[in-house]
C-alpha cells in the first residue's frame, strides 16, 4: 500500500485511452461530491451523456461502480449503454443490462428488521438495498459508536461483513466488493486483455484499487492524501473532470 506521499498525478486520459485502458468510476465522491445524505446530491448537468461519450472513446470499455443499489444510481443517471455495478459488486450489468454472474442473496428479514430499531434508537439514517443496507451517522457523528456496533451486531447474527466508509458503516455478503466487480467485467468484452483503471475516493474503493493493480493497471484516489493502494491520486471531484479532459 502506498503512503500518502507517493501518490502522484495521473498520466493524461488520453495517453491511457490510447493505450487501452478500461475505465471505471466510483460515484459519490468521484462523479458528485458527498452530501449530507444519499438523495441530497447534486448531479453534474450533462453527467450522462459525458459518461456515454466516454464509453464511446474508450470503445465501451467504462463501467460505473458504485456502492448504491443499481436502481438507485439509475435513478440518477441514465447509464442506458454503460456498463454498471451497484450495491459494491453484488449486481453487476454489462452494457446490454445482461447480468453477469450470479445475484447476490437478498437482506434477511429479522437484520432489517434489527437495523430499523437501530436507526431509530441513535438517529441514524438507514438506506436499504436489495442485497445489503447501510447505516448512515453523517448527521449525526457522534453516533457513530452505536452505528459501528449495530451493524457489527447485525451481521454477526445474519453471516454478512461490514464495510467503512464516510460516515458510513454497511452490510454486505462476504465476498462482495467493488474488486469483484472489476474482475468480472474484465472477464467479460469488451474489457478482456484492458488494462484496468479505477476510480475512487473511499476505503470501500481500496479493493478496486488492488484488483486493478494486479491487473496490470491502476487505482486513482481522489480527494486528501492518505496510505492507499492506488497509484495516483487527483485532488477532488473537479479536478477527475479536468483531467478526463487531458
Amino acid at each position: 500500500m502506498a503512503t500518502a506521499s507517493r501518490l502522484d498525478a495521473p498520466p493524461s486520459f488520453a495517453s491511457l485511452r490510447a493505450g487501452g485502458a478500461a475505465l471505471f468510476l466510483d460515484f459519490d465522491g468521484t462523479l458528485v461530491e458527498i452530501a449530507d445524505a444519499p438523495d441530497r446530491i447534486v448531479v453534474r448537468e450533462g453527467l450522462s451523456m459525458q459518461l456515454r461519450a466516454l464509453s464511446r472513446q474508450l470503445e465501451g470499455r467504462l463501467a460505473v461502480v458504485t456502492g448504491r443499489a443499481r436502481e438507485d444510481i439509475t435513478s440518477h443517471l441514465d447509464l442506458s449503454g454503460i456498463a454498471v455495478a451497484g450495491s459494491h459488486g453484488a449486481d453487476i450489468f454489462d452494457a446490454t443490462g445482461e447480468r453477469l454472474g450470479e445475484e447476490a442473496k437478498g437482506l434477511p428479514t429479522a437484520t432489517l428488521d434489527y437495523l430499523r430499531e437501530a436507526a431509530d434508537r441513535h438517529g441514524l439514517m438507514l438506506e436499504t438495498k436489495p442485497h445489503g443496507a447501510a447505516l448512515h451517522y453523517r448527521q449525526n457523528p457522534d453516533a457513530e459508536p452505536q452505528a459501528l456496533a449495530s451493524a457489527q451486531e447485525a451481521a454477526e447474527e445474519a453471516g454478512m461483513a461490514v464495510k467503512f466508509g464516510k460516515c458510513i458503516v454497511e452490510l454486505v455478503w462476504p465476498g462482495i466488493h467493488k474488486g469483484r466487480a472489476l474482475a468480472t467485467f474484465m472477464d467479460a468484452p469488451p474489457f478482456q486483455g484492458a488494462m484496468p483503471i479505477f476510480v475512487g475516493d473511499d476505503v470501500t474503493d481500496e479493493d478496486g484499487f488492488s484488483v486493478a493493480s494486479d491487473m496490470g493497471g491502476a487505482g486513482i484516489l481522489i480527494g486528501a492524501p492518505r496510505s492507499s493502494s492506488a497509484r495516483y491520486r487527483l485532488d477532488g471531484v473537479e479536478e477527475l473532470y479536468a483531467w478526463l479532459e487531458r
